[in-house]
């Protein structure tokens, strides 16, 4: 007997709406979705799409068929895995996968040649993927929350990053490649104490008053 998963009424009436309005705006957000229901697809002008807190597991592979897709915020679900298809989308530029546990070990995130924002807090991260590295466009980068100890000096190869949030990780030490960063503006870093570094500093999220009084503090050259 085969059995098919009903989607809930609410969603039914959110995907109605945003289709006769036109609207570029999704949410499907606390709908408890098991899966992504495929009237979504019919929505070629959706811009943003908003999946928070559901159960999914797995996203379909036509979400690539939205071509002015530019942003999935996806937090709060099992998944563990984008689909590959996303890296043909010329406008997709923003990803929310926060509190989305194992999806670090990804590396089709890696492949989105557009990508511009990266949220991945609550990830479970022990270490950055490798794959980050290759996301040379990045302006916004969120890893907050995670359990990280270092950064790999290739972090200051991203040089287009405007925002690095580290708050709440286990950061012991910093790479002088940080000042390498000249467009970063915000620095979030409180909630690692193993930095020493003084509350009211990290507080201001003044990357280059962080930065100074850190390297400082330890002993190494203001420029690199």
């Amino acid at each position: 007997m085969s059995c098919h998963c009903q989607t809930p009424v609410g969603a039914e009436r959110r995907i109605s709406q945003c289709r006769d309005s036109s609207a570029d705006f999704l949410d499907l957000s606390g709908l408890r979705l098991k899966q992504l229901p495929g009237t979504v697809r019919d929505l070629t002008h959706l811009r943003v799409l908003d999946l928070t807190n559901n159960s999914l597991s797995t996203l379909p592979d036509w979400l690539a068929e939205l071509g002015l897709l530019c942003e999935i915020c996806v937090n709060g679900n099992p998944l563990r895995a984008i689909p590959r298809s996303l890296a043909g989308l010329p406008h997709f530029t923003g990803l929310h996968v926060s509190r989305c546990p194992g999806i670090g070990e990804d590396d089709g995130i890696g492949a989105l040649p557009h990508l511009r924002t990266l949220m991945m807090e609550q990830t479970g991260l022990s270490q950055l993927p490798e794959w980050l590295r290759g996301l040379r466009g990045l302006t916004n980068l969120s890893l907050g929350s995670n359990a990280l100890r270092a950064l790999p000096e290739w972090i200051g190869a991203l040089n287009q990053l405007e925002g690095l949030w580290l708050e709440q990780n286990r950061l012991r030490s910093l790479p002088p490649s940080l000042r390498n960063l000249p467009r970063l503006r915000v620095l979030q870093i409180d909630g690692n104490p193993d930095l020493h570094i003084p509350a009211h500093i990290a507080a201001s999220m003044d990357p280059d008053m962080i930065l100074d009084t850190y390297f400082r503090s330890h002993s190494l050259p203001a420029n690199i």
